[in-house]
């Protein structure tokens, strides 16, 4: 037994790969826009791998705001299907998040399609051979963004603020004041993505003409030409 402890000690665990350069891609949505006419193509990518008990896909969005399971916010449609359980190489990325297992990637494989995947056909493009990479958030400021953006440009960031629902489009904001209108001189930043997360909208504050909604938030997304694109979007309060 002491030989087999001692052997094991020795063992030098698996390198988990991590998406720390700001390598550029392009995200799931555009990728299936310009895959319609075209198959097989290698493609760089990111977003959530997503594995649940209908398979593993990657996603563009996931929703955190309605219980403890993520939700992703687009179609099937709008997924790339990765296979009915998770790869070696993704099994040692992804967490346990309620009844699923994710983790935020960026993706590099043969995208196919359009064609039927995954059960009962709901998905029309797959990754083929997919390699992951880890991705993990810099925790960064306003400030920081603000005065060194270009260092950030295509990396994976996490910032806090507030934010600022009207319809589908959004706004992050430094700093507000005790009635959560935006401070004088707060620094702002777009969302480059329509926000689809109405089980987050509902947890948030509305305005009186009902189609703004306003709170605290943590956003994870990449910072590209000084707007983010977020991944996800978490209720701070």
């Amino acid at each position: 037994m002491a030989l087999v402890l001692a052997a094991c000690a020795n063992v030098a665990p698996i390198p988990i790969p991590t998406g720390t350069t700001a390598e550029a891609f392009t995200p799931i949505a555009k990728l299936i826009q310009q895959q319609t006419t075209r198959t097989d193509t290698m493609v760089t990518t990111a977003g959530y791998a997503f594995a649940d008990a209908s398979g593993v896909r990657l996603v563009d969005t996931l929703s955190f705001s309605a219980g403890a399971t993520p939700q992703p916010l687009s179609t099937p449609q709008q997924q790339i299907w990765l296979g009915e359980a998770p790869s070696e190489q993704l099994t040692a990325l992804v967490h346990i998040a309620g009844t699923a297992r994710i983790a935020s990637v960026r993706a590099r494989g043969m995208l196919q399609g359009p064609a039927t995947f995954g059960p009962n056909g709901s998905y029309q493009y797959q990754l083929v051979h997919p390699q992951f990479a880890l991705l993990v958030p810099q925790d960064v400021t306003f400030q920081t963004l603000f005065a060194n953006g270009t260092a950030y440009e295509n990396r994976f960031v996490r910032v806090m603020g507030t934010l600022f629902a009207q319809g589908s489009s959004g706004l992050l904001v430094e700093k507000t004041d005790i009635n959560g209108v935006p401070a004088p001189q707060a620094r702002q930043i777009k969302l480059s993505t329509p926000i689809r997360d109405t089980a987050l909208l509902a947890r948030l504050q509305q305005a009186r003409d009902q189609n703004v909604h306003f709170g605290p938030v943590q956003i994870e997304g990449f910072w590209h030409n000084g707007s983010l694109m977020p991944f996800a979007i978490f209720p701070t309060s």
